[in-house]
C-alpha cells in the first residue's frame, strides 16, 4: 500500500520538460530572448559598459573581470543594448593582416598593367605562388 502512494505522490507531482529544457538542465531556470529577468548583466555592469564606450576586447575583458561575468556575456550584452563594440582585427596565424587571393590577383593586375577581370583564373593559384608574383612584379615594375 506505501509503495502504490509512493508512486501516485511521484507521478502527481512530476513535472514534464518544457520544450526549452533539456534532460541535463531541467532544474535550471532559463531565459528567452529579450526576457531580462535571468541575466547575469546587471545594470551596475550596463553602466560601467556605457562609462568605457566604445568598448573593445580588452575592455570587456576587465569588466568581466570586476564584475565576474564572461567576456562574451559582456559583448553580447554590449550589441544587444546598442553599445558601441569595436572588433578586434582579424589577422592570419603569423600576426599578419589577411589578403584575399583576389586581392592579390588585383594587385599584381595593377602592377602589370591589365584590366580589371583580365587575370581572371589567377585566383586558383595558390596563395604563396601569388604572393611570389606581386612580390617579383614590384620589384621589377616599381
Amino acid at each position: 500500500m506505501k509503495i502504490l502512494e509512493k508512486l501516485k505522490k511521484y507521478f502527481l507531482t512530476f513535472q514534464p520538460l518544457n520544450d526549452t529544457m533539456s534532460l541535463r538542465n531541467r532544474n535550471k531556470p532559463t531565459t528567452h530572448k529579450g526576457d531580462d529577468t535571468m541575466s547575469k548583466i546587471t545594470d551596475e555592469i550596463v553602466e560601467a559598459m556605457e562609462g568605457l564606450a566604445p568598448l573593445d576586447n580588452h575592455k570587456a575583458i576587465r569588466i568581466a573581470d570586476a564584475f565576474g561575468v564572461k567576456p562574451r556575456a559582456v559583448i553580447a550584452s554590449a550589441n544587444r543594448r546598442g553599445i558601441e563594440y569595436i572588433r578586434k582585427p582579424r589577422v592570419s596565424k603569423t600576426g599578419a593582416p589577411i589578403v584575399t587571393k583576389e586581392d592579390l590577383v588585383g594587385k599584381a593586375e595593377t602592377i602589370l598593367g591589365f584590366g580589371k577581370g583580365e587575370l581572371a583564373g589567377l585566383e586558383k593559384a595558390t596563395k604563396d605562388v601569388l604572393i611570389k608574383l606581386t612580390d617579383r612584379a614590384t620589384e621589377k615594375l616599381g
